[in-house]
């Protein structure tokens, strides 16, 4: 009887003894997720591993070296428990107090209440941030002058025709099939590129200094030639002159007109090209032959129908604004225009007279003062002129000499093609005394506007188309029996 209850006590002890052990690892482990809640930047743990999403309060019972506690002492659901709809239970330990009502740690200061876990991202935070944000770039605003489109009547433009493709040298290989010979296939040829008038295109602004043709591609085996490379068409407006070394090689007048400017390379030969009853086996190929080169100057025969040809700050930008759609930069300095720009003036019946504004002329421009020969050049491809003389300077009648006498200089009879005068800046004092005055020294016919005021412009557009019906009975001067371009 002794002995049986000797083990029994013995057994009992030893229960004793695991549920202490147990409750000692469990204890543990809350202590460690208390820890980890107190941190300053509390590090998110998902509910997973040792701490599995619970729906009911994990309770640790009062076993042997806690104090008993007749309530529990309740922690809340903080920022690193998030996944738990119900409260973690911690029943009587020692790092808590042995109270009578249970002790409650609210979500206060750095602890806010938190309905999902805080995510904290993969970032380093060793070392402090120095990057500066990155905002959205804006484009920076262009100026009217930089949007500005210049009309370009003259280009040099370098062209290199692409190369053909090299030549193969292989063998056929095919089971039970010994000497199967050459089957090396030839290279294509090179692209060529050509010139071709398009009615649409105005101007040779799109037209880029350098082109360069597709090459061809290189022969394979089993006989394969190489594909030849496509032609590079090069869309030019109607009436363009295209030059070499100053001799005209092609006049380009008619529509879907095409002119072959460079050719491309020949393919090189595969060794199968080689094969004959004295050698059956070649082992030779030929590479491609590069394409032609070549340096052209395109010239438009035809820039505008109408110029208007002045001195810098005579208001030929301010007149082309008031009578056509254009929009060339108008500044109270000369030499605003440097390039020249085209409007058109629109008419009831569909018709459509081009205007250039030519850069502005000075004094000795024929022996190439500045930019003179480079602006003449502009005015010489007009059909006819507007002489836009500022009424606001002494004696206008003696710009209107000058600019005869540069015109001539340049080109005899350049001054004398179908113009009118045109009296501008009328809005300023002193232009009255100042028209009466050129009209006793002109005999011809003055137009006075006001580029500013828009003041007489609807006469001197109806001056204009007198201007360009009468000019399109008669032919161009210089020969050639042509008719001005219609836009």
């Amino acid at each position: 009887m002794l002995n049986t209850l000797a083990k029994v006590q013995k057994q009992r002890l030893f229960v004793q003894e695991m549920s202490g052990v147990f409750a000692q690892v469990c204890v543990m482990y809350e202590l460690k997720a208390v820890w980890l809640a107190a941190q300053r930047t509390p590090t998110v743990i998902r509910n997973t591993g040792w701490l599995a999403a619970q729906r009911t309060p994990t309770v640790i019972r009062n076993t042997g070296w806690l104090a008993p506690q007749r309530t529990p002492t309740v922690i809340r659901n903080n920022g690193w428990l998030a996944a738990q709809r119900t409260p973690t239970v911690i029943r009587n330990t020692d790092w808590l107090a042995p109270q009578r009502t249970p002790t409650v740690i609210r979500n206060t200061g750095w602890l806010a209440p938190q309905r999902t876990p805080t995510v904290i991202r993969n970032v380093s935070t060793s070392c402090p941030m120095y990057a500066q944000s990155r905002g959205v770039t804006k484009k920076k605003e262009l100026s009217e002058k930089q949007l500005t489109r210049y009309f370009v009547d003259h280009r040099r433009v370098k062209l290199h025709a692409g190369a053909g493709g090299k030549g193969a040298c292989t063998f056929h290989s095919e089971p039970r099939k010994e000497w199967g010979g050459p089957d090396g296939g030839n290279g294509g040829n090179g692209g060529n590129i050509t010139l071709k008038v398009d009615r649409r295109v105005k101007s040779l602004a799109q037209v880029a200094p350098i082109y360069k043709g597709d090459d061809g591609e290189a022969g394979g085996s089993k006989n394969c030639y190489g594909r030849n490379a496509d032609t590079t068409h090069i869309p030019v407006p109607l009436g363009t002159l295209v030059k070499e070394q100053g001799e005209t090689v092609a006049d380009l007048s008619q529509q879907g007109q095409e002119f072959v400017a460079v050719f491309g390379g020949a393919g090189g030969k595969g060794n199968r090209f080689f094969l004959s009853n004295e050698n059956r086996a070649p082992m030779t190929a030929t590479p491609g032959e590069k394409g032609q080169e070549r340096v052209l100057q395109l010239e438009l025969r035809t820039m505008a129908h109408a110029g208007l040809v002045g001195f810098p700050n005579a208001g030929k930008s301010s007149l082309l604004r008031a009578i056509s759609n254009a929009r060339p930069a108008v500044a109270a300095y000369p030499f605003t225009t440097l390039n020249p720009h085209v409007g058109i003036v629109k008419y009831r019946d569909h018709e459509q007279v081009a205007v250039a504004d030519i850069p502005g002329i000075i004094r000795g421009a024929h022996l190439n003062r500045g930019l003179g020969i480079s602006f003449l050049r502009h005015v010489e491809r007009c059909r006819f002129l507007l002489f836009v003389l500022d009424m606001s300077s002494p004696e206008p009648w003696m710009q209107l000499q000058y600019l005869r006498y540069e015109l001539d200089q340049y080109e005899p009879g350049l001054s004398r093609r179908p113009h009118a005068i045109v009296a501008n800046k009328m809005d300023l004092p002193g232009s009255r005394v100042n028209l009466e005055a050129l009209r006793d020294h002109v005999k011809q016919r003055v137009i006075p506007v006001s580029a500013l005021t828009g003041l007489n412009a609807e006469e001197l557009v109806l001056h204009l188309r007198e201007l360009y019906d009468g000019y399109l009975q008669t032919p161009v001067l210089g020969g050639g029996g042509d008719k001005p371009t219609r836009w």
